[in-house]
């Protein structure tokens, strides 16, 4: 395991503790209402929309305004950047310090297939608990939005629910165990509106955290997450 970060000081973890808070209340959690609101539409009977065509007489605009609006995915990087600017760190503290490399190439694929595994075991389980709407039947080039959607969700995750907060957590004393645990809860939180689908997110958090804590890195978190995401978007598009 990588060597733990260095401790905050009383004073200094009182505000972390309160950073840690505002930064999940303005993010994760606003994920999380969203998706228990979606479990509640989906238990009425009401399914979201997989690709939004907000013109219907001009689907490439829409197209064109849904991979925009997949944009506000990276806002969380830009506060988790600030606050870390603040504390006199980088993103190279949670993970992003060098560039994508071989070995993680390798760890992306394992971390990929990993997760594939899990969505395949609990298949007999959460088969049916959770269908998008229009997700057939629409031009091609609605998957771009589909995959700009998948790689700003990849790094937006993957560096707030893991890099930051596992880093914060580390800094404020938590044992990994119990960080960890954290993690994957506030991971699978805002994932709820998939029912029994959230099954495999509970093994992704615990997966991914862990190589987290185990590498310090945040490459092959997020190239795998953008590749089960982008998969997902194709064969909902197929």
């Amino acid at each position: 395991m990588a060597p733990l970060t260095e401790r905050a000081s009383a004073p200094g973890s009182r505000l972390l503790r309160w950073e840690v808070g505002v930064v999940l209340a303005i993010y994760p959690l606003s994920w999380t209402l969203g998706a228990v609101a979606g479990l509640g539409e989906a238990a009425a009977g009401r399914r979201p929309d997989r690709f939004a065509v907000q013109l219907p007489d001009h689907q490439v605009l829409s197209a064109a305004v849904d991979a925009l609006v997949s944009l506000r995915m990276f806002l969380p990087v830009l506060l988790v950047g600030f606050l870390l600017a603040r504390s006199g760190e980088s993103l190279g503290a949670v993970g992003l310090a060098r560039r994508f490399s071989p070995r993680d190439g390798w760890t992306t694929v394992a971390l990929f297939a990993t997760v594939v595994g899990f969505t395949a075991a609990a298949a007999p389980l959460t088969f049916g608990t959770f269908r998008w709407e229009n997700a057939h039947g629409l031009p091609a080039y609605f998957l771009v939005p589909g995959y700009v959607d998948a790689l700003a969700t990849g790094f937006g995750e993957e560096i707030v629910v893991s890099g930051y907060l596992l880093h914060r957590l580390d800094q404020l004393g938590w044992a990994p165990r119990s960080a960890l645990l954290a993690s994957t809860g506030v991971r699978v939180a805002y994932h709820v509106y998939a029912g029994l689908g959230v099954l495999p997110v509970l093994g992704m958090g615990v997966v991914f955290a862990l190589a987290w804590q185990r590498r310090r890195n945040l490459w092959p978190l997020i190239a795998a997450h953008t590749l089960f995401d982008g998969m997902l978007a194709t064969l909902d598009a197929f």
